[in-house]
């Protein structure tokens, strides 16, 4: 049966090798529809399944661990790396799986870095939640070394090998997609922007204060957002975060 792309959300796990992918995969289809194995590049190439949800359609991609940077990567490594990334750039809700057994890596980091410049849609999915013990896991959390992370993307501990938790990843996903294709009135923007510097004022700079007279929408998917001030120049970074973060 054939089905508009325009009606089926796609979704892309992504994770550094053995974290779970495969595993998350077989579960949320419900089938064996990806090779589950302790030897890292098993899945070499993008694995697709489209079903039937109550929420609505929608497609599985399950990639190639994205490993380190290395100066002699095989040609199967490349052709994982690169399959990994088209996923990425043509899904509409990322799932990035974390082995939360293990200490944090510079692949992962990378992996999140990556998606926050693609600007999807993330849920940071913390496997092995099952794993760690009540003190583990607190100080996992308020100790973390992507911290920022974990309070700027939504994140949910689940454990893909026991399906604990990912009945509620769905739903979760698919409210995710409206949102990053949600269009805010522009006249209701610039009422929340308004409110929004009469609490927090940006600094002054040089001569004189910046002061932002108005606000629009100009894209969705990511939902992107221009400015416009009563002077030259950018805005100092924090105060950059603190928009981005109201919004």
């Amino acid at each position: 049966e054939q089905h508009s792309d325009e009606d089926t959300v796609s979704v892309a796990l992504m994770g550094r090798p053995n974290a779970g992918k495969s595993s998350m995969m077989n579960k949320l289809c419900r089938q064996a529809v990806s090779r589950v194995s302790p030897v890292p590049l098993t899945t070499r190439d993008t694995v697709s399944f489209e079903m039937q949800t109550r929420q609505g359609r929608i497609r599985l991609l399950d990639t190639a661990g994205m490993r380190r940077p290395r100066s002699d990567k095989t040609k199967i490594e490349e052709y994982s790396i690169a399959a990994s990334t088209r996923a990425l750039k043509e899904c509409d809700v990322a799932l990035l799986l974390i082995d939360a057994s293990s200490p944090i890596t510079d692949q992962d980091m990378r992996l999140l870095s990556l998606l926050e410049r693609q600007g999807k849609p993330c849920v940071i999915l913390l496997n092995f939640w099952d794993k760690l013990k009540d003190e583990e896991r607190r100080r996992y959390v308020k100790e973390s070394d992507f911290q920022e992370y974990l309070a700027r993307f939504t994140t949910m501990p689940i454990s893909a090998k026991t399906g604990w938790n990912i009945p509620k990843l769905l739903p979760l996903v698919f409210s995710l997609n409206r949102q990053a294709k949600t269009r805010i009135k522009t006249s209701d923007l610039n009422r929340f922007v308004k409110n929004m510097i009469a609490k927090n004022p940006p600094p002054a700079a040089g001569n004189g204060n910046f002061n932002i007279l108005y606000a629009s929408q100009v894209k969705v998917d990511p939902p992107t957002f221009v400015f416009f001030m009563n002077r030259k120049g950018n805005l100092p970074d924090s105060c950059g975060r603190v928009l981005e973060n109201q919004i």
